[in-house]
Formats: structure tokens, C-alpha cells, sequence
């Protein structure tokens, strides 16, 4: 007569094993797929405020004053922990060489702004007591958008 051998345990035991292994892969799909979003949202974002406000700004302002406005414009788009935004803007000639604002009275300038977005995965937010830090892992996207501030609305 033969033994009916019950294998509902060894069943359990595998879910046991798999199951974590799953949720952190969804978990690392989700990271990245929200990743994916937020960087084209960025891209666009940035080239509209961008083309809005760094070329015509709002009045005698300095460069440091138009980069942390377009920095707080890009920044109102993206209400959350896990995004943080940093704008520079420096001024070129029409090759791409960086020029310094005393050369600015001889030659057609442009101005070229670097936006930068850094992301933070779900798993990097670290917190202890009233103390929250993001941890090593970050996701970095840069979009460089350069423009002329003699033709409004153009893109170069």
C-alpha cells in the first residue's frame, strides 16, 4: 500500500521565501516607473518656465534672482520629498564657450540654464526621531536649455 505524503508545508515555506523577494521587485518597478514620469514631466516643465521666465523676467533683476525664481517655478510642479530641483545659468557665445558678463558688451550672447533634478527612490528616506535624511541612492536627471534674450519664445 502506497503513503499519501502531505506537502502543504513545503508549499507555505515557499511562499515564504518568494513572497519578499517579489514585493521588492515591485517596489524597485514603482521607483522606477515613477522615476520615468517625473523626469519627462521635468524636461517639460523646465523648457516652459524656462521660455516664461528666464527670458523676460519680471523686472531689474540679477541672474541670481531669475535663477531662484525658475528654480521655486519648477519646484511649485513637483510637491514632494522625494524631488529636490537645483537651476544655474551662465552665459555663451554662439558655439557653446562660457563668457563672463564683462565680454557681454562685445558679442550677441546667449544664456544657457542647467536644471537638475535629483531623485530619491522609495527606499532612501531615512528618519530617526524629528531627524529625516535621503539615503545614498539617488536617480539624477539634468536638462540643459539655452536660450536668446533678444528673440522671446525661441528655444536655441
Amino acid at each position: 500500500m502506497a503513503r499519501i505524503v502531505e506537502e502543504d508545508g513545503q508549499m507555505a515555506v515557499e511562499f515564504a521565501l518568494v513572497a519578499p523577494v517579489l514585493i521588492v521587485v515591485g517596489l524597485v518597478l514603482f521607483s522606477l516607473t515613477q522615476y520615468l514620469f517625473l523626469s519627462n514631466k521635468f524636461d517639460h516643465v523646465c523648457r516652459q518656465v524656462i521660455v516664461v521666465e528666464g527670458i523676460s523676467p519680471q523686472g531689474n533683476e540679477s541672474r541670481e534672482d531669475i535663477d531662484r525664481n525658475v528654480q521655486s517655478l519648477i519646484a511649485e510642479k513637483f510637491q514632494t520629498s522625494k524631488v529636490d530641483i537645483s537651476v544655474s545659468s551662465q552665459y555663451v557665445d554662439s558655439k557653446g564657450a562660457s563668457r563672463s558678463p564683462s565680454d557681454l558688451r562685445l558679442i550677441p550672447f546667449l544664456k544657457k540654464y542647467t536644471c537638475t533634478m535629483t531623485y530619491h527612490p522609495i527606499f532612501t528616506d531615512i528618519s530617526a526621531g524629528h531627524v529625516s535624511t535621503h539615503g545614498p541612492f539617488t536617480l539624477e536627471k539634468t536638462c540643459e536649455v539655452i536660450v536668446d534674450p533678444y528673440r522671446g519664445g525661441i528655444l536655441v
